[in-house]
């Protein structure tokens, strides 16, 4: 009798067993589920943010090729000017050499004109210098006046010309600079988009072999249920046996 006592508690402890392994097993697939939706959102969280950098890096390729691109106006607006204002300074001081020159021949007119009417007695004839001399003071003043007129434009030319000069070698030294950040940044942007295209290869591997092992979890659960079930049920068959034997024999 004692054996069979044995054997009956010996059968309730595999049932006890049977029963914890089968409350572990329950739930496992969705426990499974949904530790595998976290693992796949960090995943994806961080595609995003390679999308969004390398979206941030092609803004900065777009916004560094538009300066360069104003830079490059710059310089052709300063090259422009410089050549002109090169065509224009020559001209400036030629005309102020030609003003120089009919000052000087205008002023030795009015010396010897000066010098006739001194040595003149006849009124007509003086009268007639006199008129020559006015006239060639008038002449004379309006060739001061074109003198410091050409010369204010050629001082103000020079002056242009060299913040001209100035200009244009700050936009090439900009423009220089701005082309090796973009040179620099195409090259990140490059970096970016292959770190993005493995991210998404291997976000596409992880999802893959995380929905296979959701789907294997489902059906082991589901399996190992109906197992669990079946054995719950033949254990309880033994015992109830033993326990009609033992009530027999009592």
């Amino acid at each position: 009798m004692k054996q069979v006592d044995v054997t009956v508690e010996a059968l309730k402890s595999v049932k006890g067993a049977l029963s914890i392994f089968q409350t572990d097993i329950n739930g496992i697939s969705g426990r499974v589920e949904n530790s595998s939706s976290d693992i796949l959102s960090s995943c994806k969280a961080s595609v995003n943010q390679a999308e969004a950098d390398v979206e941030e890096s092609e803004a900065i390729i777009e916004q560094l090729s538009k300066e360069i691109a104003a830079m490059e106006e710059i310089i052709d607006n300063c090259s422009k000017k410089i050549y002109m204002l090169n065509q224009r300074i020559p001209e400036l001081e030629s005309s102020i050499r030609s003003t120089e020159t009919a000052i000087y021949n205008l002023k030795s007119e009015i010396g010897s004109l000066r010098g006739q009417l001194s040595n003149c007695d006849d009124d007509s004839m003086r009268s007639q210098i006199q008129d020559q001399i006015s006239s060639c003071e008038s002449q004379l003043n309006r060739c001061y006046s074109q003198k410091n007129n050409l010369e204010s434009e050629l001082s103000a030319s020079e002056q242009e010309r060299a913040r001209t000069y100035q200009e244009l070698d700050a936009a090439k030294s900009q423009k220089s600079q701005l082309e090796s950040d973009l040179s620099k940044e195409k090259s990140r942007c490059a970096n970016l988009k292959n770190k993005l295209d493995r991210l998404k290869i291997a976000f596409g591997r992880v999802e893959n072999d995380m929905n296979d092992y959701v789907a294997a979890t489902k059906k082991f659960e589901a399996g190992s249920g109906e197992t669990m079930q079946n054995n719950l049920s033949s254990v309880d068959i033994c015992i109830a046996s033993i326990e009609e034997y033992l009530a027999i024999t009592l």
